[in-house]
């Protein structure tokens, strides 16, 4: 309810100065520091699923079925939007690399802890999930990259650029840029 919600967007005002960055924010709860106020999903299954630091996956959840594409695992859902993504891209002349696919509780965990071991769990807290929060573990999500790393370059590349415009605007939640 929007009356609810009224001083948290004034509040808002205060550190964005856009109004529709303020409503979009504040609706769906990025106003609010992160890993406070988490929901569990209650479709983990469901690929609409939206899985990150403020909407947690239940402990154990695993994709029901993963299939392999380009050394990395996905759902056979995901994984047919990926193959026609890369094939669209590719013959355009461009490459692009699937870095990071599937990763289990376990290994989002493992990760989480070797990034906040390394540099602070604040610190990790900005740029990694913790477990249950990565939307990794659901099989939806695929890191990719122009080269094989995952860095703030690949904004500058002609591959950001041509998935900006053809992919990222349409109504899918299918990919993750990292």
């Amino acid at each position: 309810d929007v009356y609810k919600r009224q001083d948290r967007y004034e509040e808002y005002m205060n550190k964005e100065n856009n109004y529709e960055t303020v409503v979009m924010n504040v609706n769906i709860g990025l106003d609010r520091e992160f890993y406070t106020n988490i929901k569990e999903v209650s479709d983990p299954y469901d690929t609409l699923v939206l899985v990150n630091k403020y909407y947690a996956l239940p402990s154990g959840i695993e994709p029901k079925s993963l299939v392999n594409i380009e050394g990395e695992k996905m759902t056979p859902e995901a994984a047919e939007a990926m193959k026609k993504m890369i094939n669209d891209l590719r013959s355009t002349g461009l490459t692009l690399n699937l870095i990071s696919g599937y990763r289990s509780e376990d290994t989002q965990r493992a990760l989480y802890n070797r990034y906040g071991n390394s540099d602070g769990f604040d610190n990790a807290d900005t740029y990694s999930a913790r477990p249950n929060h990565s939307e990794h573990q659901t099989g939806l999500a695929m890191d990719v990259s122009e080269k094989w790393d995952l860095t703030e370059e690949f904004e500058n590349t002609e591959q950001f650029k041509w998935l900006s415009l053809i992919h990222i605007s349409e109504p899918t939640r299918l990919l993750s840029i990292s």
